[in-house]
């Protein structure tokens, strides 16, 4: 909670009156990606449900949009299985992927979905991860040109912390 407020520019004691613990301030980021994807289930959920194109342009955009904070904790059981209002992301993403499975679906078309829905979610992580980076080198190449032009170096460490410094801020 201390860095969380050191980096906003607030007392701890400000942050603890909006967010009382951590889990409401991961449940604050997650809630806007649970409820879209709940809207997107609800959507594969009528009948009849739109086809997996709509399906998949939907999930991208909700991935690309709000989850992207989730993508930075996807493999985290204690997000994956945590409740935000009615429902959890797990049973989320289950009802997603039958419903691009279709209506009787077989293995193979459960494994296609799941597919599916893992090739979304490291498309958007590789976009992310690029697009920091060419931030990162265009922030380095600025950096390296100061400093050349004051006579310092820049070391591989201050280029990682750039890097993840980008990264973090493109989630």
């Amino acid at each position: 909670m201390r860095d969380i407020s050191e980096r906003l520019g607030v007392t701890k004691a400000a942050l603890y009156y909006h967010f009382p613990s951590k889990e409401s301030i991961l449940d604050a980021l997650l809630e806007p990606f649970v409820s879209e994807l709940g809207r997107l289930v609800d959507l594969v959920r009528q009948s009849p449900p739109p086809p997996p194109r709509i399906i998949i342009e939907r999930f991208v955009e909700a991935l690309a949009g709000p989850g992207g904070v989730l993508l930075v904790f996807a493999d985290d059981p204690s997000v994956i299985h945590r409740k935000i209002g009615k429902s959890d992301i797990l049973s989320l993403q289950q009802a997603l992927v039958h419903g691009l499975a279709g209506p009787a679906p077989t293995h193979l078309g459960l494994l296609r979905a799941y597919c599916a829905v893992g090739s979304l979610r490291g498309g958007i992580i590789g976009m992310a991860i690029e697009r920091a980076q060419a931030a990162a080198r265009q922030s380095t190449s600025a950096d390296e040109e100061r400093r050349s032009g004051a006579g310092e170096a820049v070391t591989c460490s201050e280029r990682i912390r750039v890097l993840v410094s980008q990264v973090s801020r493109t989630f």
